[in-house]
């Protein structure tokens, strides 16, 4: 087989392919003549130091990197496939792609030892009735040629009849779905997913897909880019990537009541391109859009590890990940080791992601808990509120050993509320371990704008972008809106612990120290200078921001109810 697995220790496997993109594409040939299985790259490793693995597709656009943070499944076994070609490049025919497909079971590409795109003139069908695994050897890419879906796998009356459809190590490009007005379709211009079944994907490499509607106007907002599912039992990706997609909702992805697991994945560049944010108009979600988690009725969970979301921008809200929930259906959503960097939504609230459990929640016997732990957020922006994370009305959430860096809201003309995270009214939340360091809000406050009951414990403010210059209303709160429901559990620090207030002309101004930590319990809050560090690579699977030696901050933490780990996981 050329489809080649590398493993580097590479600790900034972004920058690092970035920085030595040329020498990647002269690797290029020899991952698509080679039939070497698995190979060390040391030449890598002296670049780009110590670190986390990553993963190399055998592709004709070259290497393509995923990050390996996440302990992922494996891919499926394909003993027992039969071929998908003689040997030749000539017999990888639509054809007969899709009468292998008609027979189901499982496919494995033969057509030589170079790359092949099969060009498709219609779409690919699959039956609801039988199950198709496609292995492509990491060699086949499928393109809809800019007209057609890639794949549409047909809907069986209920998921006792559901099957499996599974695709990997190969690439769906230029899938496109276009509505006439008056119509509605659910998306998915690679893969649509009709009620009911599961997918595994592993290796997938998804670009330029897309759904368009007539003159712009969108008649159904779960109309999504790439991938669409419904109601499926399982919606698995892993070490996959999305580049470039486009659809009113879900940029990259989306689902209704599908149980989804991402790892290990990389998006970019992808785009929610409705606005309005109602059910005939879409814009949430930049990458990743689900509407519910539990239609399946199997499963009830969205759970996302060591992926990275970059890039990407609503229409709406939710620059890279819309997550809806309902309530009392026992959903959980994980979201574990991740990067969220320059993300955006163009209205309304989460700049990286948005998180609700809708129709409410009573105050006790509460689901639909949202646990974040070890994740960076940088440089996301919103011209409303949440400008990396916005948490909805009645929703439980926590947030573990994370850093927001630079993350904005703000208008630009003073509104903008939540620099780093929005808590709305009615919610529970722990903060915990966390960083927050340069965020904004147009208005008032620069790190959390608190709406709902939030603990605070071991969690670091510094240099905040607060007061005259940085927010219109700096008497509400510069860093923590004031008379919010807040504790501080002990190991907090902000610095520094004033603002310059403005109240009236140039002259009138006053120094006073940030309220909540006025209104914090004694000795709660630290207020010296942590002489935190930028925002580097310090170890661990997210960037971090170091504390160096002889900082105040080092040990001044309180232990009860933390990790025993920090957010590099030692």
């Amino acid at each position: 087989s050329t489809y080649c697995v590398i493993d580097s220790p590479l600790r900034q496997w972004v920058s690092c392919f970035q920085t030595h993109l040329v020498l990647h594409m002269r690797f290029s040939t020899f991952f698509a003549s080679s039939s070497v299985r698995r190979v060390t790259l040391f030449v890598l490793a002296s670049l780009c130091g110590n670190g986390t693995a990553f993963r190399v597709f055998a592709q004709n656009t070259g290497p393509v990197l995923t990050p390996q943070v996440c302990t992922a499944p494996a891919p499926i076994d394909m003993a027992g496939a039969v071929p998908f070609g003689d040997g030749t490049p000539g017999s990888i025919t639509q054809a007969a792609l899709q009468a292998l497909i008609d027979a189901g079971g499982k496919i494995v590409f033969n057509g030589g030892s170079s790359p092949v795109t099969l060009t498709l003139t219609t779409t690919l069908q699959v039956d609801a009735r039988r199950e198709v695994v496609i292995d492509g050897q990491g060699l086949l890419t499928i393109s809809g040629n800019d007209a057609v879906r890639i794949f549409d796998k047909g809907a069986p009356a209920n998921q006792a009849e559901g099957t499996l459809l599974g695709l990997q190590n190969m690439r769906l490009i230029n899938g496109r779905v276009t509505q006439p007005d008056g119509t509605s379709d659910l998306g998915g211009a690679a893969i649509r997913g009709r009620f009911y079944g599961s997918l595994r994907l592993h290796n997938v490499a998804f670009e330029n897909n897309r759904v368009e509607y007539a003159n712009g106007v969108i008649n159904n907002r779960d109309a999504c880019g790439a991938v669409w599912t419904g109601g499926y039992r399982e919606a698995s990706f892993v070490n996959c990537t999305f580049t470039n997609n486009r659809g009113p909702n879900g940029g990259a992805l989306g689902s209704i009541g599908s149980s989804v697991s991402i790892v290990n994945c990389v998006f970019e560049g992808n785009q929610a391109t409705g606005t309005g944010g109602t059910f005939a108009q879409g814009g949430q979600g930049g990458a990743v859009y689900t509407d519910g988690v539990d239609l399946n009725g199997v499963n009830s969970y969205l759970s996302i590890c060591g992926s990275v979301f970059r890039n990407s921008r609503a229409g709406h809200q939710a620059g890279a990940l819309n997550a809806s929930f309902y309530r009392n259906r026992g959903s959980t959503g994980t979201i574990d080791r991740c990067t969220f960097e320059d993300n955006r939504c163009d209205v309304d609230l989460g700049g990286a992601m948005y998180l609700q459990v809708s129709e409410g929640l009573p105050a006790t016997g509460a689901n639909g808990n949202f646990v974040i732990t070890g994740c960076t957020f940088n440089n996301n922006r919103t011209p409303s509120q949440g400008g990396a994370a916005w948490v909805g009305d009645n929703t439980i959430s926590s947030f573990t050993n994370c850093t927001f860096v630079n993350n904005r809201a703000d208008n630009g003309t003073g509104g903008g509320l939540g620099g780093g995270l929005t808590f709305s009214g009615g919610t529970v939340n722990t903060v915990t371990n966390c960083t927050f360091s340069g965020n904004k809000a147009g208005n008032f406050a620069a790190s959390i704008f608190n709406g709902g009951s939030t603990t605070l414990r071991n969690t670091l403010f510094y240099r905040e972008l607060i007061g005259q210059g940085n927010q219109a209303n700096q008497y509400a709160g510069g860093t923590i809106n004031r008379n919010s429901s807040l504790v501080s559990a002990g190991g907090n620090l902000q610095f520094p612990a004033t603002l310059v207030a403005q109240w009236g002309g140039p002259s009138q101004t006053e120094t006073l120290t940030d309220f909540w930590i006025t209104a914090a319990p004694a000795g709660s809050v630290l207020t010296t200078d942590a002489q935190l560090q930028a925002l580097a690579d310090n170890g661990g699977p997210t960037q971090t921001m170091a504390l160096p030696t002889g900082s105040p901050a080092i040990d001044a933490g309180t232990a009860v109810g933390s990790p025993t780990a920090d957010q590099r996981g030692g």
